[in-house]
């Protein structure tokens, strides 16, 4: 186990520190993995089939977020 965390711990560091924004997305996809699943799972393919040029943001997921309610 040990062994596969400093492996991925040297991946993560090899891609670099990721911008503010992407971050609070990750932030926000874990968050949501417990209550609400089916939204993280279309956030999660929403986000796969975005581009650099039209990003899902997390503006973007809090606004999805309120519809859900």
């Amino acid at each position: 186990m040990s062994t596969q965390l400093n492996d991925l711990t040297r991946r993560i560091y090899a891609i670099g520190i990721p911008k503010e924004g992407d971050f609070l997305t990750i932030l926000m996809l874990n968050a949501m993995s417990k209550d609400l699943p089916h939204v993280r799972n279309h956030v999660a393919d929403v986000i796969t089939i975005s581009t650099s040029s039209a990003p899902y943001s997390p503006s973007k997921i809090c606004s999805h977020l309120k519809l859900e309610q």
